[in-house]
């Protein structure tokens, strides 16, 4: 993708301030240095939608976990918001799975 621009940055703290350093899914909170666990997501993908690349509604701050699991499953470029409103409807039921097996074994 090479290199980005410094208005990337500006929007990426922005995204992550708005979020309070916090990733929408697991909530893990990065309050060590605000920056290494936490990462701005674009919800409509930075080379496809570059007319909405700086707008802060198009951002979600995720940890870098739920980031990558999401880019692995959705794919890289070209990503929308529906592909992540559909990512949050699997983790929702991958987690209800994994809640109902504990139960099973208490």
């Amino acid at each position: 993708m090479g290199e980005r621009p410094p208005e990337f940055a500006r929007w990426a703290r922005e995204v992550k301030i708005r979020d309070r350093f916090q990733c929408q899914i697991c909530d893990l909170l990065d309050v060590v240095n605000k920056s290494s666990y936490i990462e701005a997501h674009h919800l409509y993908a930075y080379n496809a939608y570059p007319e909405l690349r700086e707008e802060l509604f198009n951002g979600e701050t995720l940890c870098n976990f739920h980031h990558e699991v999401f880019h692995r499953l959705m794919g890289y470029g070209n990503n929308t918001k529906y592909q992540f409103e559909q990512f949050i409807q699997i983790i929702q039921i991958f987690e209800k799975l994994i809640k109902e097996e504990f139960e099973k074994k208490e």
